[in-house]
């Protein structure tokens, strides 16, 4: 059986932490955006670099580098899952070639 997340009303933005990385003097905000079990997203925002997001809506996610599309590939139901925080970030990887520093 595999668990659900609950469907939410209103999109809840679950967080904005900073993460460090070796390669930069300030640290990288990363802020995740749960809608409901079909909309979700993630993003990346490190100091000197456009932000990295991944957004899915319905069973297709999109990665964007600022305001350039980078591609899309099928989002498997990951806003509904009940880690979708942690299946957005491996999803960024696999599809994106997005890597998001964690806390």
């Amino acid at each position: 059986m595999q668990l659900r997340a609950p469907l939410l009303a209103c999109s809840l933005v679950l967080a904005a932490w900073s993460a460090p990385s070796a390669d930069r003097d300030a640290p990288c905000n990363l802020a995740a955006s749960i809608g409901t079990e079909v909309t979700c997203g993630l993003s990346q925002e490190c100091p000197g670099e456009p932000v990295q997001s991944i957004s899915c809506d319905g069973d297709t996610c999109t990665c964007w580098t600022g305001q350039e599309f980078e591609r899309e590939c099928a989002g498997d139901g990951v806003c509904g899952e009940f880690e979708a925080v942690q299946q957005l970030e491996q999803l960024a990887e696999a599809c994106c070639g997005f890597v998001f520093y964690d806390a």
